[in-house]
């Protein structure tokens, strides 16, 4: 064995044990690891219902095209979201680059972390499709588990080499926003497409032979995706290619990019967490912090903590996209019934994430629990800070609602928002633990399960009792509203836990 390949042996172990020890402890590891098993054997059965409507539609042309395209897209997806989390997030790249380990053997290293962590991040949507596929097409699509390798070793370092390229292009700064939109425009895409067979349903339903048709897969049966399924069906042309096609992509990125990823990896290390008062004069910054009111300042204080995340964007958005499906058929029923549900809900979401972020980001938070500041008064400026986005952003819903004729239901909006917004971002200030340096070291992501599903709890019986409104169900439209008020102002009764407040 060489003296290289133990070097990427043993580093490619350390990144993989980082990466799933991000998920917490052990038990909330194994936890986890239950959670996704379980909704692993579930997704099975919404995986059957697309599949059968897409064969009960009389013409499958293009069906298998169509699946590929969108397996490829969630394949680029993640893995432009985990080059970013190893160019910015991972600590030890000035460790491995000052080090004698030779830089092949560290982008090596990177790209296998990569590969192997974005072809585990599509697996919870990749294996459902390909067992049921199975099932009901025949078992030459269990080939299609192979081509899920392969095409992951062909698109990793494409997203890769694109990071890299606009990170040498126009600055570490602007490629993170740009990779990360990118990113995200491609995720909502890949949802709306697996949302195909439900959006058909639902527009036969509300809207008979004026919606989407199943026809419009046919327009996907033409290369290169024709040569994609066929590879996934275990042809012996295609798939033999496409192999060789990872494996040639694979060594140009180990030929090619072992320099741009030095360069890029410094670049993005340096400008990690970055703010523009930083470029600022010294004398400027220091005059400009005390020319405020004390509230404004500490509010600024926080907005801070959150904007200088480099991976805002891509967590941020991940909120948004998960209440698609359930807002899908809303859409389809009326527009402003649709509008109204994400300004609800989507506003709670993003304000939960934003608030841990900005508790999690805090690096000194002993310096607010030493301060004359009373601890309720810091929290309060922190749950503010965190809830002035997504309230915006309700109320840019609202107008647009308004705009279509509903003012009832825009009114409805921005209250709603207004309120959901702050609620739960007192609730997850008052919740989320701040984390200690070993965690932040570690890139751990803050744990707000029970914090998201309040939100979505508010959130949905307001938008249920809106679209119960428009409805004419104005007695049974009252009650949900009733409660989703009642059950957001209850948010505030929650007092923060003295051990985490002043750690």
């Amino acid at each position: 064995m060489s003296r290289d390949f133990q070097l990427f042996r043993r580093i490619l172990v350390t990144d993989l044990r980082i990466y799933f020890r991000g998920g917490g402890k052990a038990a909330q590891r194994f936890g986890g690891l239950a959670m996704q098993l379980l909704m692993l054997g579930f997704l099975h059965l919404p995986a059957f219902f697309t599949l059968s409507t897409f064969s009960r539609s009389g013409d499958a042309r293009g069906g298998a095209e169509f699946a590929v395209l969108l397996i490829a897209l969630l394949i680029l997806a993640s893995a432009f979201q985990r080059a970013l989390e190893t160019l910015y997030n991972r600590g030890d790249l000035p460790l491995l680059l000052s080090s004698p380990v030779p830089l092949r053997v560290i982008v090596a290293t990177r790209l296998a972390d990569i590969a192997l962590t974005t072809f585990l991040s599509c697996a919870l949507f990749v294996i459902p499709l390909l067992n049921v596929a199975a099932l009901m097409f025949g078992p030459r699509w269990l080939w299609g588990w192979l081509a899920w390798l392969v095409a992951t070793a062909v698109l990793v370092p494409f997203a890769l080499a694109l990071t890299l390229a606009l990170v040498k292009r126009v600055g570490p700064r602007r490629a993170r926003v740009g990779v990360q939109l990118l990113g995200i425009v491609i995720g909502l895409a890949t949802f709306a497409g697996f949302q195909a067979s439900n959006l058909m349903t639902q527009s036969r339903l509300h809207h008979a032979g004026t919606g989407i048709d199943a026809s419009f897969v046919g327009w996907f049966a033409y290369p290169p995706f024709t040569q994609l399924a066929a590879a996934a069906r275990g042809d012996p042309l295609w798939l033999p290619l496409l192999a060789l096609l990872g494996a040639n992509a694979v060594y140009w990125a180990l030929r090619r990019l072992t320099r741009d990823f030095a360069s890029g990896a410094q670049a993005t290390a340096g400008d990690a967490g970055s703010t523009p008062a930083e470029h600022r004069p010294a004398a400027a910054a220091w005059r400009g912090a005390f020319t405020g009111s004390r509230w404004s300042t500490i509010v600024r204080k926080e907005l801070r903590l959150v904007f200088r995340d480099p991976l805002l964007l891509a967590r941020a958005s991940t909120q948004i996209i998960t209440i698609i499906p359930a807002l899908a058929t809303a859409f389809l029923y009326r527009a402003s019934v649709g509008l109204a549900g994400v300004a609800l809900v989507g506003t709670a979401m993003s304000a939960t994430l934003l608030a841990a972020l900005m508790t999690t980001n805090d690096e000194a938070p002993e310096c607010a629990a030493a301060s004359p500041l009373p601890p309720r008064h810091a929290l309060a400026a922190r749950a503010i800070a965190a809830s002035i986005l997504p309230t915006l952003l309700g109320w840019i819903i609202a107008l647009v609602v308004l705009v279509l004729g509903y003012p009832l239901v825009a009114l409805v909006a921005a209250l709603g928002a207004t309120l959901n917004s702050a609620a739960t971002a007192w609730l997850t200030t008052c919740t989320v633990r701040p984390h200690t340096p070993e965690e932040r070291a570690k890139n751990k992501q803050p744990m707000i399960i029970g914090q998201s599903l309040f939100g979505m709890f508010v959130g949905g019986l307001g938008a249920g009792g809106v679209s119960l409104w428009v409805s004419d169900h104005r007695i049974a439209a009252a009650v949900l509203l009733a409660i989703a008020t009642l059950a957001a102002g209850a948010s505030f009764i929650v007092r923060p836990r003295r051990s985490w407040s002043v750690a």
